[in-house]
């Protein structure tokens, strides 16, 4: 691809906003029972749900960064992957 026309990852609100306003929930959620418990066992329920809702936030992240589209006047490619990278191609003549 010798000129790039476009290049774009896709964005995670906008791909599915209802799971990321539900693990932004969680994660604000296990906050608040951190701050407002009295007993230690929600205080370890908070911790929980804080650890599990930044690694699925991470996960997600880290898979929208290594899906790129790319535009060029020639062909549209798809790069998906880190260590096992797959890669479609269209020529567009």
């Amino acid at each position: 691809m010798a000129e790039i026309l476009y290049q774009s990852n896709p964005k995670m609100f906008r791909s599915r906003p209802l799971l990321f306003l539900f693990w932004l929930a969680l994660v604000a959620g296990g906050v608040y029972a951190i701050v407002a418990a009295s007993g230690t066992n929600l205080r370890y329920a908070g911790l929980a749900a804080i650890a599990v809702g930044i690694l699925a936030l991470a996960v997600w992240w880290l898979n929208c960064k290594t899906t790129v589209v790319t535009v060029g006047p020639r062909d549209v490619s798809l790069r998906h992957g880190i260590l096992s990278k797959s890669i479609d191609e269209v020529q567009l003549d």
